[in-house]
């Protein structure tokens, strides 16, 4: 499974297990990680631990990342703006175009935020979630 159909299979999860939320706790995503999991598009352990440090970039606060992963707010951005390229089929967007916006910025904001940068992110990742 590649990144943007789990990153959306993992967002369409959630919307529906626990309704939109900013951010989603450890334990919602990791239910969401394991319903994902479970329909066999995932083809090994270190993929799926690899799409999770995603999932959690995208989904969850800094502080839930760093306390699940041991990693720091650095590696949270860098995932995130990966993500980001990623559900936004764009190569055009740098970490350091994010470098004035705090950490905690979540995933229903992107849109509001980059629909001038990016042509219909807005309207991409409304159809996706709603």
């Amino acid at each position: 499974m590649n990144k943007k159909e789990y990153l959306q299979s993992i967002g369409k999860t959630l919307v529906e297990y626990t309704g939109k939320q900013k951010f989603y706790n450890a334990q919602q995503i990791d239910n969401a990680h394991e319903k994902v999991s479970n329909k066999g598009n995932i083809e090994s352990l270190m993929e799926g631990a690899e799409l999770l440090e995603f999932a959690f970039a995208l989904y969850a606060p800094v502080d839930d990342f760093i306390s699940k992963f041991s990693k720091s707010a650095s590696k949270y951005l860098e995932l995130k703006v990966e993500a980001i390229k990623e559900i936004s089929n764009t190569d055009s967007f740098a970490k350091e175009e994010l470098s004035h916006i705090e950490f905690d910025l979540s995933w229903l904001d992107i849109g509001d935020l980059f629909e001038g940068i990016f042509e219909g992110i807005g309207a991409f990742l409304e159809g996706i979630f709603s």
